[in-house]
């Protein structure tokens, strides 16, 4: 996998290739709680993994599977800037502490 938040080193994605974040979110509900979380695996691609398509800057719903209590999606996102697929944006966290800071 390469990095795409890198600017040197033999792992960065040049020539081309885009970014890609792979994002899996699994659910778990037990009684009357659901546990959510994501997990997010960064590297480089020229193609979109799961059909071999032609990436552009989007994002793709790959699946989703559902048991039940236990539920997951996977949805792969592709990019070609600096710093695109962050897991949160700057705005996004100020206006987070902004509304916490004000509302609590």
């Amino acid at each position: 996998m390469g990095n795409c938040q890198g600017t040197t080193g033999t792992d960065v994605c040049t020539n081309g290739l885009f970014c890609v974040k792979k994002t899996v979110t699994y659910s778990v509900a037990v009684k009357a709680i659901t546990f959510k979380w994501d997990t997010y695996t960064k590297g480089c691609a020229s193609v979109r993994e799961h059909n071999g398509a032609v990436t552009t800057n989007t994002c793709y719903d790959i699946g989703t599977t559902d048991k039940g209590t236990y539920k997951t999606s996977s949805r792969d996102c592709y990019c070609q800037t600096d710093f695109c697929n962050s897991s949160t944006s700057i705005v996004f966290s100020v206006v987070t502490i902004l509304f916490t800071m004000v509302y609590f």
